[in-house]
């Protein structure tokens, strides 16, 4: 019970700050409880490391402290996932892990004279998307520190630029300067009369020691910003910092309402400079993603497709794949980041990069009332050069990294359902499976001890407050 105590402790805090600060600020407190029971297997190996049924729970409470519409401050908590009977996690006999953490702390306020909003602190970053979520930078691990200037021209244009200071002064090796990564972006997004239009671009500064002791939330960024297979302290970069840039544009049309189309574009560049060995650490790609949906009084049928580019034949001048920070798309539930609370998911991948596919889906489907459900199936292939596991550095199959050749396919199916048993609270259900078909003359021993088939089923049960 530490663990519960300790955030009763700080929101306490919290609110006899505000108390003693200004009176008259209004307290507004909302978040969720998130309980999940699962059985699964999301590994592709035949040597199991994990259990197939998991226990667990998740507290989020965000609490505002109001002074006026010009002004508020944010803090929010989260306490675990608890695993059950995890010590280390507080779920074990006793329950007193220390797994409080701080996800947002920010202020917002607003330029006096002006309509310029300002956000300051550590807060969730996202770039504009319209599809399935953000293959780039938008997933539960995108909170940063740092600071969001908006601003409304008009009722059809707008504005937003950030900077977010993702790494600075985490490595213990003494390497002087270059241990830092900022990224700075903005935004313009145009609305009319059943369009929405999101123009934008991002300009990364990267050190070359940034990505040395990144710790466990920065391997996200080894393995989206450098090649395939390769490490953070292999970069041997040609100067202290180094550029990374993205381009995109991605918008949706409803004015043939109830059918509703959309899509979403990227490209980007990542130059590390070389490796140790002589190869080539620049990542530079693309990814072109769609959705077609048609909303009916029982159902919406719809049609989720993309194209991302893929790595060559030549296995030292880098990577042909988008380059990304900590991406949360969410085609699917399970074999992509679609899961809902804090079920497991993402067993290929959290973005789609080095692939194409189809997701076919029924979504809504509802003849009862306060019961939906969800009925998707999707096709995948790499775009990615069979040399890269021939002769380059892909070793075998690794869960939520999982590479496809152009001769490599997956398939997916799932069926999610949703029940409000009160406004307030929710049981889910996600049942699924993805399906590997990897070729055995591009990956000959290396499907050696690889389990092709993940699988899970699943209950959440779901207080929002």
């Amino acid at each position: 019970m530490k663990k519960v105590a300790v955030l009763l402790l700080a929101a306490g805090l919290v609110f006899g700050a505000a108390h003693k600060g200004a009176q008259a600020a209004d307290i507004k407190v909302s978040g969720e409880w998130d309980f999940n029971t699962e059985w699964n297997n999301i590994g592709f190996a035949k040597e199991k490391t994990d259990d197939l049924f998991h226990a667990r729970q998740r507290l989020r409470t965000q609490v505002d402290i109001i002074a006026s519409e010009s002004l508020k401050g944010t803090v929010f908590f989260e306490v675990g996932d608890t695993n059950w009977g995890n010590s280390s996690e507080g779920g074990a006999l006793g329950t007193d892990g220390k797994v409080v953490e701080v996800r947002y702390s920010y202020v917002d306020w607003v330029v006096p004279q002006t309509d310029l909003r300002v956000r300051m602190g550590l807060q969730p970053f996202s770039l504009p998307n319209f599809v399935a979520g953000d293959p780039i930078m938008g997933s539960d691990d995108s909170d940063g520190a740092g600071i969001t200037l908006s601003y409304q021209f008009n009722d059809m244009a707008g504005m937003s630029l950030f900077w977010m200071r993702a790494e600075n002064d985490n490595t213990t090796i003494d390497r002087g300067v270059g241990n830092a990564m900022d990224f700075v972006g903005l935004s313009v997004p145009l609305t009319g009369e059943g369009w929405q239009l999101n123009p934008w671009g991002m300009y990364g500064n990267l050190g070359k020691n940034s990505l040395n002791e990144v710790g466990e939330n920065g391997e996200s960024l080894i393995v989206g910003l450098l090649p395939y297979g390769q490490d953070g302290v292999s970069v041997v970069a040609k100067d202290s910092n180094n550029p990374a840039w993205w381009l995109g544009i991605g918008g949706e049309l409803t004015t043939f309402d109830p059918l509703r189309l959309a899509f979403d574009f990227a490209y980007g560049k990542a130059d590390w400079g070389k490796a140790a060995n002589g190869q080539d650490l620049t990542r530079q790609g693309w990814l072109l993603s769609g959705i077609a949906e048609y909303k009916l009084d029982y159902v919406t049928p719809g049609l989720i497709a993309w194209y991302g580019s893929g790595d060559n034949s030549d296995t030292m001048d880098g990577s042909e794949r988008l380059p990304t920070l900590s991406p949360g798309w969410g085609a699917t539930t399970l074999g992509w980041d679609g899961a809902y609370g804090i079920s497991d998911g993402a067993v290929l991948s959290k973005t789609p990069t080095g692939t194409w596919g189809v997701v076919a889906r029924l979504a809504d489907i509802s003849f009862f009332e306060n019961l939906t459900h969800t009925l998707a199936v999707g096709f995948y292939t790499g775009t990615n050069n069979t040399r890269m596991v021939t002769s380059g550095p892909v070793s075998g199959v690794e869960s939520g990294n999982v590479y496809l050749t152009t001769k490599d396919h997956a398939w997916e199916v799932n069926f999610d359902s949703q029940y409000k048993i009160y406004e307030n609270l929710t049981l889910a259900a996600e049942m699924g499976v993805v399906r590997l078909d990897l070729d055995k003359d591009v990956w000959g021993s290396k499907l050696s001890g690889v389990d092709k088939t993940a699988y899970k089923v699943g209950l959440n049960l779901n207080y929002a407050f």
